[in-house]
């Protein structure tokens, strides 16, 4: 009998530059779709950690443990069959050639290249910026400098007042650091809160005893060799023994534009709705990519780059939509939650607010003129109902109800509105799990608890804005299953 040769068919190659937090939801993402089946993975990552959470670095800062900040261990890579090459800084790209050079002088050949380089901090080009004493606040290696750093210093300054402003603030507070912190804008975290609610957390920093100085531009830093004054544009003089710049991000884009891809006119790799930048075997994902005209600098638009990326190079059909902006945190102790275009004033809006000066709570939410789409949301001091917002936008739901209903239910500690969402919504979009898959997870495994679930589901297991909304759901199947149990007891 003939024998017929076979013909083993080569795996392609994918190379990711960069190793974060988007980067690492891809590694996810190919673990899921199977793609290891038909590509052989390859990480290059210039920092000498396995991805980690960016979100929370401030609560390491005062103990150092960065081991919980880990999204997966250096062995969890080999296990999944991932190559990962830590401390490998890519420095150029041939496109015509599919080749990539590291500082370390070492050469490799993708199929497919993905750009996952995310973002560095924007520092002004301000006089005396090389002074010791003088941060930005980004990365691991960042905080290990300013944890090195803080034993000399009594006063600090905080150059920006968004999120992570506010949260480095929040840390060095907690080292007994008197703490400043200058804002160019009229109001902190001007792009998340609207006045009403800036002003609250405002009042509520200064009670705390941060000092805020908002309008404020910073014109040099002065000092010899170590800093020690601040000059501002109106004369002001702040001593201070440290400063930290965290007024923004700007997006990697510097591998890409030598490598002649295109670049938004402020910066960004250009992609379209599938990641593809434009260069037929390079995409482009997380805080270096240009979608819609827009860098997304939060955690959940970036995550679904990385799952629209995932699919379509499996075969399936995805495109980025964008829709779901949200940020869940808590800033010097406050709750907050934002959701959609929650700064924005719009007479063209149905908007509802619920203030409670007493107890430093604020609700508003944002609802279309017909009354029938959830626009956007403001929860601070008391975020109960947020999730339900949150499902409500993500699964682009109409509002059935009273549009003044919303915000009624938001402070109603026994209102839930989970029954009322078909089998087919998403629960968890990292994963995207719907109801009814978490149902069958619940009855298939006799679930009883959140981690239980978790681990037999996967849901939550990502960025965890969905938790509260899954033990909800398991919540009420618990409930409902003691009821029926105690009906049969009854009628037995």
């Amino acid at each position: 009998m003939k024998r017929i040769p076979v013909e083993i068919k080569r795996k392609e190659k994918i190379v990711m530059v960069g190793n974060g937090m988007a980067g690492h939801k891809f590694c996810e993402k190919f673990i899921k779709y199977n793609l290891h089946k038909k590509y052989d993975l390859f990480i290059y990552g210039e920092e000498q950690h396995p991805a980690y959470d960016r979100i929370n670095l401030s609560s390491s800062l005062c103990d150092g443990g960065f081991d919980k900040l880990y999204l997966a261990s250096l062995p969890w890579y080999s296990e999944k069959k991932i190559t990962f090459r830590k401390g490998e800084k890519i420095t150029r790209i041939r496109p015509a050639s599919k080749e990539i050079t590291a500082s370390s002088g070492q050469t490799d050949t993708y199929d497919k290249l993905i750009l996952a380089t995310g973002s560095s901090p924007f520092v002004p080009n301000i006089e005396s910026i090389g002074l010791k004493g003088v941060f930005v606040y980004r990365n691991i290696a960042d905080l290990q400098n300013i944890k090195a750093y803080l034993p000399d210093c009594r006063r600090a300054i905080i150059a920006g007042g968004g999120i992570l402003g506010m949260e480095a603030a929040r840390a060095l507070l907690s080292e007994n650091i008197d703490v400043t912190v200058v804002e160019i804008a009229s109001r902190v975290m001007a792009r998340q809160l609207d006045e009403t609610a800036s002003a609250m957390l405002l009042r509520q920093m200064q009670d705390l005893g941060i000092n805020i100085l908002l309008n404020k531009r910073i014109k040099s830093l002065q000092g010899d060799n170590k800093l020690n004054r601040v000059l501002f544009d109106d004369g002001d003089i702040i001593e201070t023994d440290l400063i930290i710049f965290s007024a923004g991000i700007i997006p990697r884009d510097e591998l890409a534009r030598e490598a002649g891809l295109k670049i938004g006119p402020t910066g960004g790799v250009i992609v379209n709705d599938q990641t593809l930048t434009s260069d037929p075997n390079i995409y482009a994902i997380g805080e270096c990519a240009l979608m819609q005209n827009k860098i997304w600098g939060f955690a959940p638009p970036c995550y679904e780059m990385a799952d629209v990326l995932a699919a379509r190079l499996s075969g399936i059909f995805k495109v980025f939509l964008g829709d779901v902006q949200y940020s869940k945190l808590k800033i010097m102790e406050v709750e907050l939650f934002t959701l959609g275009d929650s700064a924005i004033h719009d007479d063209s809006l149905l908007t509802f607010t619920q203030i409670d000066n007493e107890r430093n709570i604020y609700r508003k939410v944002l609802i279309s003129r017909d009354g029938k789409k959830l626009v956007g949301a403001i929860l601070m001091g008391d975020i109960s109902g947020y999730a339900h917002l949150l499902q409500i936008l993500r699964n682009r739901g109409r509002i059935t109800e009273q549009p003044e209903q919303v915000i009624k239910r938001l402070h109603d500690k026994n209102a839930s509105i989970i029954d009322t969402f078909p089998d087919s919504t998403r629960i968890c979009f990292c994963e995207e799990i719907t109801k009814a898959e978490l149902l069958t997870a619940i009855k298939q495994h006799n679930v009883s608890s959140i981690s239980e679930l978790k681990k037999f589901s996967k849901a939550g297991s990502g960025c965890e804005s969905c938790i509260c909304v899954v033990e909800e759901l398991l919540n009420e199947y618990l409930l409902k299953e003691n009821v029926q149990n105690q009906f049969s007891e009854k009628s037995l």
